[in-house]
């Protein structure tokens, strides 16, 4: 298997197991479950600042790409 079909296939595989935990995680909003505001900002604030870091690492790769295609 080449880098590029790892890469296609490894893509497919999290980006599915993310929508997975992302889904699991907005069950913790319904009706069932008791936080706190302060809990709720915790939480919030948590996954704000991983997917902004996902968001930038996927940039600067996008970045890269282009300065390759350039050069």
């Amino acid at each position: 298997m080449d880098k590029r079909e790892k890469s296609l296939r490894l893509k497919k595989k999290r980006l599915e197991k993310a929508d997975s935990v992302l889904n699991q995680v907005s069950n913790l909003s319904t009706a069932r479950y008791l936080y706190t505001n302060e809990e709720l900002d915790s939480m919030i604030s948590a996954i704000e600042s991983k997917s902004s870091y996902v968001v930038e690492c996927l940039k600067r790769r996008k970045e890269l790409n282009n300065q390759s295609i350039v050069h």
